[in-house]
C-alpha cells in the first residue's frame, strides 16, 4: 500500500475540518437538548438560535479549505461535458477556469465580510 504524504496546506485543512466536525456534533447536541426541553419542560432552550447563528458560519468556514484542497466541492459540469463530447476541450477548459475564478471571488468575498 502506497503511503500518501501530506503537505502543510492539507494538514491544516484537515485540522480545520475536525473543528467543523466538532461544530456539527455540538449543533446536533443543541438541537437534541432543545427538543427534549420543549417536550419535557414545555420551554425551549433559549440560546438555540444564537448558537446556530454563531456555529453555522464557523462550520462552513472550517470545511471550505478541505473542499478546495481535495477538489471535492460541488460542481456541475454538464455544459463542459457537452463541449468535450463535441470535440471542443478548450471551451470546456475555459468554462472550468471561469468556475474556478468565480469560486475564488466568493471565497474572497466571504473572507472580506468576516474581517469586517
Amino acid at each position: 500500500m502506497a503511503e500518501q504524504r501530506l503537505n502543510g496546506w492539507q494538514v491544516a485543512s484537515r485540522l480545520l475540518s475536525f473543528i467543523g466536525v466538532f461544530g456539527l456534533i455540538l449543533l446536533c447536541l443543541v438541537t437534541v437538548v432543545d427538543i427534549l426541553m420543549r417536550g419535557v419542560l414545555g420551554s425551549p432552550f433559549r440560546a438555540t438560535t444564537d448558537l446556530y447563528e454563531v456555529l453555522v458560519p464557523v462550520i462552513v468556514a472550517a470545511f471550505l479549505p478541505i473542499a478546495f484542497a481535495e477538489r471535492r466541492h460541488v460542481t456541475i459540469r454538464f455544459l463542459g461535458a457537452a463541449f468535450r463530447r463535441a470535440g471542443k476541450p478548450r471551451v470546456a477548459w475555459a468554462l472550468d477556469l471561469i468556475g474556478e475564478i468565480v469560486a475564488l471571488g466568493l471565497v474572497v468575498l466571504i473572507a472580506w465580510q468576516l474581517v469586517l
